[in-house]
C-alpha cells in the first residue's frame, strides 16, 4: 500500500505523460479494493451497533474500486474521454453509502432523532459550499461556452458532495469524542483528502488542464489509505453502551459552528455579489438551504424540549426516590432504636459509625462518646472462656460472620460483662467497608446457670449420703442377711438394687459434669501406655457384652499419652458401652488406637444401626438419644457421650463420630502423645589421685 502511493508520488518524474497516467490509474485500484476489504473485515469482527456501518463503507470501497477499473477501461484501454462517464456515476455513487455510514455510525446517545438533524446539517453545509462554489467560480467552474449543463453539474458535484462527507464526519468525530478519536479522526482525514482531490479535479477539468498522472492523483491514494488504516485501527470494535455520555461536552457548540459558518458565509456572499443571484441554481439553492436550516433548527428544537422534559421527570423520579429513601432510612433507625439487643456498625478501621439505644444503655456510654470510638475501647481483648481473640476484628480481617458465646464487652469503670453476639461484615464488591455487630448482655443468664450448677451439685451430694445407705441396704437383703425371701419379694429387692445403681451413676455423672463445667475438675496427667488403657477398658465391660452376647476386640497397639488413665478408661468404657448395647447378639464391638502426628486416635467401632445425619451433631449433647426409648429399653443416663467429650476436650484432644444408617457407628477421639523421657547423661567415674 505504502509502495503504490510512493509509485504515484515518484513515477511521474521518470515516465511518458501516457505511462504516468497509467500508472496512476492501475495504482489506485488495489487502493481503492483494500478499503472494501478491509471495511467488509471490520463488519465481520465489529460490535452489533457498528456492523451496519461498516458493511456501508465496505459498499462505498466496491463502488470505488468498480470506479476506479471502469474510468481505466474508458480512459486507456477503449480510449473513450467523454465526459460524464458511468465512471462519474460511481465515484458520486460511492459517496451516498459513505454519508450513509456515518449518519449510523455508533456514538453516545446517538439516536435516530438526532441522526436526522445530523444529515441535514450536512446538507447546509454542502448546499451553503454549493452557493458559495457556484456564486464565486461561476466563470471558471462553469464556463458558459464550454461543456453541457451535465458535465458542469459534475464537475459541481464532486466538490460538494466531499464537503457534505467531510463536514458530517466531523460531527460525529465530535459526538464521539475520545472513544472514537482514532477511527473517525482517520475517516475524517480521508474526506477531507478526497475533497481537496476532486476539488482540485473539477476545477481543472473545468479549464481543460487536468493531467492524469499528476500529484493530483496522491490526494485519492491518500484518501483510500486512510480509510483503509480507519478500519484495521484497534479501536475501531470497541463497543459503546447505549446510554454513555457524549465524548465532548463542545459537542453542541462545535456542530452549530459546522453549520452556522457556512450558511453565515453564503449569506454574506449573496449580500455581497448579488449580481449572480440570477442564475437558476443559486435561486433554487439559497432557498433550499434555508428551508433545511429552518427543518433541522425545528427538529433540534423538539429534541431539547423533549429531552427537558425527559430531564424533569428524571429529576421527579430522583426526588421521590430520595424521599422514599429518606422514610426507608428513617424506617430502619427506629426499628434498630427500638430492638432489644445492643447494635453497633463500625467502618473498616473499627470505628463505632452507629449505635442504638439499647447498646449505648448495656455498655454504660453516652451515644456521643462511642460515635467515632475505636473497637477495641467497646471488645475485650480476650473471650470469657480465656481463648484470645476479637471476634468483629475477625470479622473484618476475613470477610466472614463471626459468631460468639463467649466474648467480652468494656464498661468505662474497666469492668467487662459477658455478651453473645453476632457480626456480619459489610462488604461491597470485593472490599469489606464495615460490620454491624448484634449483641446481648448474658450476665443474668450465667448467674442463672450458675445457681442450678450449684443446686445440682448440693443435691447431688446430699442424695449421695443416703443413697449410699439404701444401696447397702437392698444388698444386704439381696444377699439374705434379713432372711429368707420369696421369689416375688427376691425380684422386687433385685428391681430396687438396680434402680438405686442407675440413681447412683446418674448422680456421679452429674457431679461430673458440674466439676467440669466449674473448672473444678482434677486431671492427674501421666504418661500412660495405650495398650494398657485398652486392656483395662475392655475389663471393665466384659460382664456387660457377655450379657448382651457381643465380643470385643483390641488390636495391638503401642506407645503412650499424656492423660489421666481413669477419665481415660471412664470415656473408653463409656463407648464400649454404648456399642455394646446398640449391637446385636453375636456382634462385634472393635477397638482400636493408631498414632497420627503428635495424637493418638482412638477408635471404637460397632454393628448397631447406626446414627441418623440429623442426630450426628446433637449427638454429644447432654440427654441426648438417638431414640427416645433407648433409655427405658437399653438403660442409661443420657449423659455418657457429653462427659466423654468433655474428659477429651480437657485433655486438648477431639471426639467425633462416623456413622452410616444400618452400617454402625465408630467413634473417634485423640490424645496427645507422651513426649519421649531423657536419657541421663553416663557419669564418668572420678579420676584416682
Amino acid at each position: 500500500m505504502v509502495a503504490a502511493v510512493l509509485a504515484v508520488l515518484f513515477l511521474p518524474a521518470v515516465l511518458s505523460a501516457r505511462s504516468r497516467a497509467m500508472v496512476s490509474d492501475i495504482t489506485l485500484i488495489p487502493l481503492a479494493t483494500a478499503v472494501a476489504l478491509s471495511c467488509a473485515w471490520r463488519a465481520r469482527h465489529a460490535p452489533p451497533r457498528a456492523r451496519q456501518a461498516w458493511w456501508l463503507l465496505a459498499v462505498s470501497g466496491l463502488m470505488f474500486a468498480l470506479a476506479e477499473i471502469c474510468w481505466f477501461i474508458l480512459h486507456h484501454l477503449i480510449a473513450v474521454s467523454s465526459d460524464p462517464s458511468l465512471a462519474d456515476v460511481l465515484y458520486l455513487g460511492a459517496l451516498v453509502p459513505a454519508a450513509a455510514a456515518l449518519v449510523v455510525f455508533p456514538v453516545p446517545r446517538h439516536t435516530g432523532s438526532e441522526r436526522i438533524p445530523t444529515l441535514l446539517g450536512g446538507l447546509v453545509v454542502g448546499g451553503a459550499a454549493l452557493f458559495i462554489s457556484r456564486a464565486l467560480a461561476l466563470t471558471v467552474i462553469v464556463p458558459a461556452a464550454s461543456g453541457s449543463w451535465l458535465q458542469q453539474a459534475v464537475y459541481l458535484a464532486y466538490p460538494i458532495a466531499d464537503v457534505v462527507l467531510a463536514a458530517l464526519a466531523l460531527i460525529v468525530l465530535v459526538r464521539a469524542g475520545s472513544r472514537s478519536l482514532l477511527h473517525l479522526g482517520l475517516l475524517v482525514a480521508g474526506f477531507i483528502s478526497y475533497a481537496a482531490a476532486d476539488t482540485s479535479y473539477a476545477y481543472q477539468s473545468a479549464l481543460d488542464t487536468y493531467v492524469a498522472g499528476s500529484p493530483l492523483d496522491l490526494g485519492w491514494a491518500v484518501a483510500y489509505v486512510l480509510f483503509t488504516l480507519a478500519a484495521l485501527a484497534p479501536t475501531a470494535s470497541r463497543e459503546l453502551p447505549e446510554d454513555a455520555p457524549a465524548g465532548d461536552a463542545r459537542y453542541t457548540a462545535f456542530s452549530s459552528l459546522v453549520v452556522y459558518v457556512p450558511l453565515l458565509a453564503a449569506v454574506l456572499v449573496a449580500t455581497a455579489r448579488p449580481s449572480p443571484i440570477v442564475d437558476p441554481v443559486l435561486i433554487v439553492t439559497g432557498p433550499a438551504i434555508l428551508v433545511v436550516f429552518g427543518v433541522r433548527q425545528a427538529l433540534l428544537a423538539a429534541e431539547n424540549s423533549r429531552l427537558r422534559r425527559h430531564r424533569e421527570r428524571q429529576v421527579e423520579q430522583l426526588q421521590l426516590r430520595s424521599t422514599e429513601l429518606r422514610r426507608l432510612a428513617l424506617q430502619n433507625q427506629r426499628i434498630i432504636q427500638s430492638v432489644v439487643d445492643g447494635v453497633f456498625g463500625v467502618d473498616a478501621d473499627g470505628r463505632i459509625t452507629f449505635v442504638n439505644a439499647r447498646a449505648c444503655e448495656m455498655l454504660g456510654r453516652e451515644q456521643s462518646t462511642l460515635l467515632g470510638a475505636s473497637e477495641d475501647q467497646v471488645v475485650a481483648a480476650s473471650a470469657a472462656d480465656g481463648s484470645a481473640g476479637n471476634p468483629l476484628r475477625t470479622a473484618l480481617l476475613t470477610g466472614a460472620v463471626s459468631v460468639s458465646a463467649g466474648a467480652r464487652f468494656l464498661r468505662p469503670d474497666g469492668t467487662t460483662f459477658p455478651v453473645e453476639l453476632a457480626v456480619g461484615p459489610v462488604v461491597e464488591g470485593e472490599t469489606i467497608t464495615g460490620a454491624v455487630v448484634v449483641f446481648r448482655d448474658v450476665s443474668a443468664r450465667r448467674a442463672v446457670e450458675k445457681m442450678k450448677n450449684e443446686f445440682v451439685s448440693v443435691v447431688s451430694h446430699e442424695l449421695r449420703t443416703p443413697l449410699t445407705s439404701i444401696r447397702g441396704a437392698l444388698g444386704l437383703m439381696a444377699g439374705g442377711m434379713g432372711g429368707p425371701l420369696n421369689e416375688r419379694g427376691q425380684r422386687m429387692v433385685s428391681l430396687a438394687l438396680e434402680s438405686s445403681e442407675r440413681l447412683t451413676r446418674l448422680i456421679e455423672d452429674m457431679l461430673d459434669l458440674e466439676r467440669m463445667e466449674s473448672g473444678t475438675l482434677a486431671l492427674s496427667v501421666e504418661s500412660c501406655d495405650v495398650a494398657q488403657l485398652l486392656e483395662t477398658a475392655q475389663a471393665e465391660v466384659r460382664a456387660l457384652a457377655a450379657e448382651h452376647q457381643v465380643t470385643v476386640e483390641t488390636t495391638e497397639a503401642a506407645g503412650s499419652v499424656q492423660a489421666d488413665p481413669d477419665r481415660v478408661v471412664q470415656t473408653l468404657t463409656n463407648l464400649l458401652s454404648n456399642a455394646i448395647k446398640f449391637s446385636p447378639a453375636g456382634g462385634k464391638v472393635r477397638l482400636a488406637a493408631t498414632p497420627i502426628g503428635t495424637m493418638v486416635e482412638f477408635a471404637v467401632r460397632d454393628q448397631g444401626r447406626g446414627v441418623p445425619p440429623s442426630k450426628v451433631d446433637r449427638i454429644f449433647e447432654r440427654f441426648e438419644q438417638v431414640d427416645s426409648s433407648d433409655s427405658r429399653d437399653l438403660g442409661g443416663t443420657g449423659l455418657g457421650l457429653t462427659i466423654s467429650r468433655d474428659i477429651v476436650r480437657l485433655h486438648g484432644g477431639t471426639i467425633w463420630v462416623e456413622s452410616e444408617l444400618g452400617h454402625g457407628s465408630t467413634f473417634r477421639f485423640t490424645l496427645p502423645i507422651s513426649a519421649p523421657e531423657p536419657v541421663p547423661a553416663p557419669v564418668e567415674a572420678s579420676p584416682r589421685r
